[in-house]
């Protein structure tokens, strides 16, 4: 009997390494092919969620699924986090390397734009942005309107939203 639940036991913990070593290879995959995606941005960080993994693969769904990276680009993103929820990809379109959609039931995503590269790439507009009052954005700067400088500010929030496939 005791033999029985040592080798229980032993196969218990195969399992759990074999899963986690699954999720780790994914992962690593899904930041090879991310970062070939978007070449100006740095290799994602991927993070699988939810265990056991491996009954996420067979099923073609991953409930949770994290990315983080950096872009650079006409405007440099940092810290950019995208949550994907309910991912739809089943082994086969993985093992075939045949992903040309990826359909994700609820996307949520986060990054920070640094005043300064907004400064570079509107600087020959003469805008100049920095940090409002709460979470808003300032605007100053001068405009040429009917061949006249007029000096602008303002101050507002920025969200986006939307729905779709990514």
């Amino acid at each position: 009997m005791r033999r029985i639940v040592v080798i229980l036991a032993v196969l218990a913990g195969l399992l759990a390494a074999a899963d986690r070593i699954a999720a780790a290879l994914a992962s690593q995959q899904v930041a090879i092919e991310a970062a070939r995606a978007a070449p100006a941005c740095a290799r994602p960080g991927v993070d699988i969620h939810g265990f056991p993994f491996l009954t996420q693969a067979i099923a073609g769904r991953y409930d949770h699924v994290t990315l983080t990276t950096s872009c650079t680009g006409t405007v440099d993103l940092r810290q950019v986090r995208v949550d994907l929820y309910g991912v739809h990809l089943g082994v086969g379109q993985i093992v075939h390397q045949d992903v040309q959609r990826v359909p994700v039931d609820r996307a949520t995503g986060r990054l920070t734009i640094p005043f300064a590269s907004l400064d570079r790439n509107y600087a020959g507009q003469r805008l100049t942005f920095g940090r409002g009052r709460g979470n808003t954005i300032t605007v100053t700067g001068s405009l040429s309107v009917a061949g006249s400088a007029i000096s602008a500010h303002g101050a507002g929030s920025v969200s986006i939203s939307g729905h779709g496939a990514v």
